[in-house]
């Protein structure tokens, strides 16, 4: 395959990738609108926090065990089976995946015991349904690594909101009523079969495939205490916002406020859908030391990138007050909050796969000290502007936060790929032979 020909196949990839996690992104805000017009700002709250529970879930339980899978199934030649990588990584997290489920059948029997039926469903659906995301996401990154990106994103972000709202229809239906436990208990289903079936394609797809013999993964070494703390950083930077503000501002506040990050994750979906394509092709060429073709794939993914959000951004500006009026009329009001959190989605935008790129590359303890300086500043700014300001004081904590820790992380990939660039060139006109990037 010639190079243009490899370019051009990663962008109808990129494309296709966007498309697959734009499905789930369009499910969950069907979701929020229903929630929102039927049963309020404080509801859309809590079933945003039950979705960042399980987002949660997957980097706690999952002790960075999962970026570990996506980086090795990469490598392997396409005749081979990832089927062995996948049960080493979920032997390496069995007692932590077993003890969140353990946590929400306890839980859940204490408060029936209690005689809190409904706060029972909703601690057995954490416990359980964390359990399930955390095995998923798994799942999902050995698929996406195996270049069945689409099924691994439409498993990981789609089918779960799909039936969800294919339950809670049901329910109505039989004389029921759509109360935010109802739409919290039917997620954690949604969660559970989306996880099956990321297990049954993944063994029917790698099963006939040659199987190789691999190295144990642990969840306690070095490596994936790293992968796991640049993982919680990251998450962190996104999710702490959302936690944390609905603790000091009222109930519709912290409503407005959830779903102005809901719709900002519409624009996460671009990045989240080039990554499942271009992280393994970062890893494959990293390995094979092709450092010509990772910087091509490298702008290729910035060019999307671009090129896809910025519609998005002309769309928030121009609709925005349309879109949120959608929810509720009590949301137009998140119109200045959107505007100021969109800024650093901008510079996400921008910037590209960075964070995919230092970790698909063993730099993952640059990107780890890289987000706890975006996180510190989190960290410091947030409670005091969200005191001072509100909600928009907030949301300006949370988009300089992500425009330090994206602007870092560039300028270390930029300076990681010409490093090694000019290490491989000395090597090279040297004489030495060259097996493949050291750093």
């Amino acid at each position: 395959m010639t190079r243009a020909s490899t370019s051009r196949v990663s962008v109808a990839s990129g494309l296709s990738g966007i498309t697959t996690r734009g499905v789930g992104a369009v499910l969950q805000l069907g979701i929020t609108v229903l929630i929102g017009r039927s049963l309020g700002a404080s509801a859309v709250a809590i079933y945003i926090g039950i979705s960042v529970w399980f987002r949660i879930a997957e980097v706690l339980l999952g002790l960075g065990v999962g970026p570990q899978l996506l980086r090795d199934a990469s490598r392997l030649p396409q005749g081979n089976s990832a089927l062995g990588l996948f049960h080493s990584g979920e032997r390496a997290v069995r007692y932590m995946l077993a003890g969140s489920a353990l946590v929400g059948l306890v839980g859940a029997a204490v408060a029936v015991v209690l005689g809190r039926s409904d706060a029972a469903a909703v601690i057995l659906i954490a416990g359980v349904g964390g359990t399930a995301a955390a095995r998923l996401k798994l799942l999902a990154d050995v698929l996406k690594a195996r270049r069945w990106s689409r099924a691994g994103l439409a498993f990981e972000f789609s089918v779960a909101p799909l039936v969800t709202m294919i339950l809670v229809a049901l329910l109505v239906f039989a004389g029921g009523e759509a109360t935010i436990v109802a739409w919290v208990v039917s997620y954690g289903i949604g969660v559970v079969v989306s996880m099956v079936g990321a297990s049954l394609v993944l063994r029917t797809t790698q099963r006939t495939l040659v199987p190789v013999e691999v190295e144990p993964y642990s969840g306690r070494s070095a490596e994936s205490r790293r992968f796991m703390s640049s993982a919680l950083v990251g998450f962190g930077l996104w999710s702490m916002p959302v936690l944390v503000v609905p603790l000091l501002v009222s109930g519709a506040d912290a409503g407005r406020f959830s779903l102005s990050f809901r719709l900002l994750s519409v624009a996460d979906l671009i990045l989240v859908g080039l990554a499942a394509v271009f992280a393994p092709v970062f890893s494959a060429a990293w390995a094979d030391n092709r450092m010509t073709d990772l910087r091509r794939q490298f702008r290729n993914s910035r060019l999307l990138s671009v090129a896809t959000f910025f519609p998005f951004v002309l769309g928030v500006v121009v609709f925005g007050r349309f879109v949120l009026g959608i929810f509720g009329e009590e949301f137009v009001s998140a119109y200045p909050i959107l505007l100021i959190a969109s800024v650093g989605h901008v510079v996400n935008a921008l910037t590209g796969l960075v964070s995919e790129l230092l970790l698909m590359t063993r730099a993952e303890d640059k990107e780890l000290r890289i987000g706890l300086v975006a996180m510190g500043f989190m960290v410091i700014a947030l409670v005091p502007a969200t005191e001072l300001f509100g909600v928009a004081g907030a949301a300006a904590v949370y988009s300089t936060s992500i425009v330090i820790k994206n602007g870092l992380s560039y300028f270390a990939v930029r300076t990681r790929l010409q490093v090694v660039a000019t290490q491989s060139f000395v090597s090279s006109v040297g004489g030495a032979a060259v097996s493949g990037p050291a750093m």
